[in-house]
Order: C-alpha cells, then structure tokens, then sequence
C-alpha cells in the first residue's frame, strides 16, 4: 500500500460579522468513517463532503457566508464527522431553513442504506466573522468539486482498488 498526501493551504481575510444576518452551525455525526485504504470501497459517506454541498448550495441560493469549517482529524481517514458555521442574510433565513429541512432530509435518504446511524444537525449561533467572499467561493468549489473515494479498481487482481482518493482533515 502506498499513498500522497497533498496539504493544501492558501491565505485569506476575515471579515466581521455581516449585519442583519442570522448565524448557524449545522453538525453531520456518526458516520462510519473507516481507513481510507482498508474501507474506501465500501461506499462510506464522507461528512466533510456533504457539509460541503450544504454550503455550496447554500451560497449559491442564498448568500450565505463561511465563518467556519472543521471535519476529520486524521489525514488517513474517512471522517465521520464535521461542522460550519456561517450566516445567512435575515431576509433568506425562512427560505433557508425550508431548503436546510429538504436538504436534510435528501441526506437522510442518501444514507438510509451505507450510513444507518447518519445525523445532520442545525443550531443558531452567535455571530462570528466571515472568511472574504472570493476565498469562500474558491474554497467551497474546491470541496464540492474534489474528487472522493474510488477512482479505479484494478484489473489484474478482482476487488482490489488500484486508485482512490479521500477528503480527510
């Protein structure tokens, strides 16, 4: 077995705390989590990705804006768990939470099956700065857009993964 690791860091600013915004955590927990070489073929959730989705798409439907994010805490393993903190204009937050409750809920069906002890959470939260918006966008595409699990299996030997990835810590 044998593997790269890419660290990826960048700089960025912050940014205080948008007015007239309302502020949230949303928590995925209790995934299965795993080794990334011994179980990224078991089709594994990975919370880092689906807090990802959340705040890609809600940035793209609502402005929303990263205050924080934390997932994984080995580079080595699929993570369990993971949360954000962001904010949401107040004028969206009703159409917000009506998107978070669907959204949860298609979560929910997706790991219905490969996840049985799935939760996604959400909480309001005090009001915390913001990373800068062109950060944000770059970070958040990144997340969503990476590439997360099998890539291929090999040929010469039945059932063993010749390439796979992982979004770790």
């Amino acid at each position: 077995a044998g593997g790269v690791d890419t660290l990826a860091t960048f700089r960025y600013k912050t940014e205080a705390a948008p007015e007239a915004h309302a502020f949230f955590r949303v928590r995925v927990s209790d995934l299965s989590g795993g080794h990334s070489g011994d179980d990224i073929d078991k089709g594994r959730m990975n919370s880092n990705k689906l807090v990802a989705r959340l705040l890609w798409n809600g940035a793209q439907r609502f402005g929303l804006r990263l205050s924080r994010f934390d997932g994984g805490n080995l580079r080595n393993a699929i993570p369990r768990e993971a949360y954000a903190v962001f904010a949401v204009p107040s004028g969206s937050k009703a159409g917000f939470e009506a998107f978070y409750k669907e959204f949860a809920g298609e979560l929910a069906a997706e790991a219905k099956f490969r996840e049985p002890n799935f939760k996604i959470g959400i909480e309001e939260a005090p009001a915390a700065s913001v990373i800068d918006a062109a950060t944000q966008r770059n970070l958040l595409y990144a997340l969503v857009g990476l590439s997360n699990g099998v890539i291929e299996m090999s040929l010469a030997m039945p059932g063993l993964v010749e390439t796979s990835t992982n979004l770790a810590s």
